[in-house]
């Protein structure tokens, strides 16, 4: 897909992220936990792709990497006083009220934060205990994520002054507005050959396979927090070991300390 076609793909998914947060927390209102969670979370029986969890895990990378450019063609920020996303679920002072810089960033914040405060806690639970779990968070934090429907609108509206601003830019294939070129990629990882390469200084005989297709994982999406269930380890591997706190020890001292590792976000790397 062009670099274009990306941006294209990945803004109307998340036009539509709002409103699919608005309609969870209305279930979640009315005790409708099988529909919500049909909307959060992949399932028998439908698409994976209309899934909100599937959505951001494709179109998340793409609307990151393009959050600076977004932002100057935005109207403005996007905020949620405090009592709304992770603040009104969190009473530690270290968390702070939302801001975004774009309604693309927004979009994708809000969805991020719905998904970790209603997804994320139901990894590693038994099939059977995720319905009760689930009820209860539904019944706990989904107001801290409630959106009327104005507040969709004037998002989606914005959506789409901001697309018609930047698209222009975007087939033309000049997505940023300084002449300088691209930093060159500070690291590189073939899961094949098992080598890191960082800073020009190689890595090579690294032990584990899933080590490195997790490093991979988030070097693809750095700077982004990534859930370890987003990543594929393929079934030939031995599922033994698929924990951060694990995995992070194959790594070279070097590459660990890059990694930061949140719980129930995941982790990311800075590069």
């Amino acid at each position: 897909m062009t670099e274009s076609g990306r941006f294209e793909a990945a803004s109307e998914a998340a036009e539509r992220w709002p409103n699919s947060v608005a309609v969870v927390a209305h279930l979640a209102k009315i005790g409708n936990v099988d529909e919500a969670y049909r909307i959060l979370l992949p399932s028998k029986g439908r698409r994976a792709s209309t899934s909100l969890w599937t959505s951001v895990r494709e179109h998340a990378g793409v609307l990151h990497e393009l959050a600076p450019e977004l932002a100057k063609v935005s109207d403005g920020a996007v905020k949620w006083e405090r009592g709304r996303g992770l603040t009104g679920v969190f009473t530690d002072p270290g968390v702070l009220p939302h801001t975004w810089s774009s309604a693309h960033e927004a979009a994708l914040g809000i969805a991020q934060t719905t998904l970790q405060l209603l997804a994320d806690p139901l990894d590693g639970l038994e099939v059977t205990a995720q319905w009760a779990a689930g009820k209860r968070l539904l019944e706990d934090r989904a107001h801290a994520i409630s959106m009327t429907s104005d507040e969709v609108s004037i998002l989606q509206e914005r959506f789409r002054r901001e697309r018609a601003k930047f698209s222009p830019r975007a087939k033309t294939g000049i997505l940023a507005t300084t002449a300088e070129p691209p930093p060159a990629q500070r690291l590189r990882v073939d899961v094949e050959k098992g080598v890191i390469e960082f800073d020009g200084e190689l890595y090579e005989d690294q032990q584990s396979t899933q080590a490195l297709k997790w490093l991979k994982a988030l070097v693809n999406q750095a700077g982004v927090f990534v859930s370890i269930r987003d990543i594929d380890f393929g079934n030939a591997d031995r599922v033994d070991a698929v924990k951060p706190s694990v995995l992070k020890r194959y790594l070279p001292v070097v590459i660990r300390k890059l990694i930061e590792c949140k719980r129930g976000r995941g982790c990311k790397i800075r590069l």
